[in-house]
């Protein structure tokens, strides 16, 4: 099934709509939720020693997680082995 360029051009996720009109957001989410200790506020899951598993505030689609290390680097060539895994 071929869909046609112009239909792909933009991405409709009404309900993100929020994110945008709240100025007042954190430039850093991740490191925000890396550092907080009230998981549940920051909707981080799960905690390990490299990396924390977070739910996306504002999902693309249902169900959408991330995984991200609690060091920051400029590319994921950067994190060491332990961080990848």
């Amino acid at each position: 099934m071929n869909f046609p360029a112009e239909s792909l051009s933009a991405l409709w996720a009404p309900w993100r709509v929020e994110y945008f009109e709240h100025p007042e957001r954190s430039e850093n989410f991740l490191l925000d939720a890396a550092q907080a200790t009230d998981d549940a506020t920051h909707l981080v899951l799960d905690r390990g020693k490299y990396a924390f598993v977070i739910m996306n505030r504002y999902p693309y689609a249902t169900g959408h997680l991330m995984v991200a290390p609690y060091r920051e680097v400029g590319d994921l060539g950067s994190l060491g082995d332990e961080e990848k895994l």
